[in-house]
């Protein structure tokens, strides 16, 4: 910061229009009034000051320069000389003239700009924020609470809330209930960070006792062994390669969709059929097999650039492809199959489960959360050798299944001995 120059005169209208900017700021000190003065920027703009003391509420006293006002807002230098004993007075009566300002200034804080906050905050620490989440609280906030996003924050109330919440759920409970999660971590954030807006404590307590909170609704849609056949067969005649591609990854895999779609080449190795998944949505990094199918849907694609599924960007650069939700739609228009990608991953779990592979090993490899306070599950460590039997009879069986056949799993017929 630099060095502030003092200088002292009397201040009249013609003084102050006269005093020309300099290379660094300097005050000119009114002769007139004590401590009442001109700063000029080198910019050319120009301010009235105030320099005072006075004690605070913990009894400390405390030096400060206010600002009086831009001198564009001032007809003469005696408006602002009034302005600035008015200024001196309230403190002398014990008022925080800044701290009242901000205090003024935070209370219009509106709930986008209390989750712009939130968000920031939660960009770093030890455990930083996803910009895919940071993405989703503000397409979620931003569509569901739309009508209340560029309010104050302070006027949404828990009987707006709730009114809000039960008229949403007629329309949508599930992403209501979304919404309102979101909402909850911005309010007791923006609670604990900006106390003069003296928010109540969110209605949590009364949320539950009244049953706000829509039942838990699991999905439970995959591709059944009706479905799979005529899915399979429209998807191996997909005329965009890459597309086809990635359907059958995530089909034989069960990964998540931005799992692949942020797949890097140098990230794949398909003569030893293996892959790095890096930071899954369990902020995991782990090396995964690929079976035989999963291998040859990746087999055909061009390696030209970073990105196994690329997509062109705007700047005329190369970026991960965006979600194939035309396609997708397409797809179900034309194979009669009602399907998303994480019907695949749903599909590729249950079978997991049907044929007898270990639930640590299907969890594994799906990318799911490793129970840390089982003690058993702790002690389990599958590697990509480990994992390799099971991703190939998971996708022998899928593989079965397109084709018709039922009898995935063939449980042996006991003989009986005389």
């Amino acid at each position: 910061m630099p060095r502030t120059a003092t200088h002292r005169r009397s201040l009249t209208k013609e003084t102050v229009n006269r005093i020309k900017a300099r290379t660094s700021k300097f005050v000119v000190w009114d002769s007139a009034t004590p401590n009442f003065g001109l700063r000029v920027y080198p910019t050319g703009s120009k301010s009235y000051v105030l320099r005072l003391s006075f004690t605070n509420s913990d009894g400390e006293t405390v030096q400060r320069m206010e600002t009086v006002g831009d001198a564009a807002d001032f007809p003469d230098p005696e408006a602002a000389r009034k302005a600035a004993l008015e200024l001196r007075q309230r403190y002398k009566a014990g008022e925080d003239v800044r701290a009242t300002r901000a205090t003024l200034k935070s209370r219009d804080v509106t709930l986008r700009q209390a989750m712009e906050m939130y968000l920031e905050a939660r960009a770093s620490g030890t455990k930083p924020m996803k910009e895919s989440t940071a993405a989703d609280y503000r397409a979620k906030l931003g569509f569901g609470m739309a009508q209340f996003m560029d309010n104050p924050l302070v006027k949404l109330d828990a009987e707006t809330v709730i009114r809000w919440h039960r008229q949403r759920k007629l329309e949508a409970p599930t992403r209501a209930d979304g919404e309102a999660r979101y909402l909850r971590a911005v309010w007791n954030w923006t609670r604990e960070e900006l106390p003069s807006l003296e928010l109540p404590e969110w209605p949590t307590g009364r949320w539950s006792k009244q049953k706000e909170w829509s039942p838990p609704v699991r999905r439970k849609r995959r591709l059944s062994r009706e479905t799979a056949p005529l899915w399979m067969d429209n998807t191996r005649r997909w005329p965009n390669p890459r597309d086809r591609a990635l359907f059958l990854l995530l089909y034989f895999t069960g990964w998540r969709i931005s799992e692949a779609m942020n797949l890097r080449w140098s990230d794949v190795d398909l003569d030893q059929a293996r892959v790095w998944l890096r930071d899954t949505k369990a902020r995991e990094t782990h090396q995964l097999p690929l079976s035989r199918q999963a291998v040859a849907a990746l087999n055909g694609l061009p390696s030209d650039t970073e990105w196994v599924f690329p997509a062109p960007l705007k700047d005329g650069g190369v970026g991960p492809m965006v979600l194939p939700s035309k396609a997708v739609v397409r797809h179900r228009k034309q194979s009669g199959v009602e399907w998303s990608a994480h019907d695949l991953r749903r599909g590729f779990i249950s079978i997991g489960e049907a044929i007898g592979v270990p639930s640590a090993a299907v969890r594994r490899l799906t990318g799911h959360v490793v129970n840390q306070r089982d003690a058993h599950d702790g002690y389990i460590d599958f590697d990509a050798d480990d994992l390799a039997p099971h991703a190939q009879r998971v996708s022998d069986a899928l593989e079965a299944m397109t084709a018709g056949n039922g009898e995935i799993l063939r449980i042996p017929v006991m003989r009986a001995y005389a």
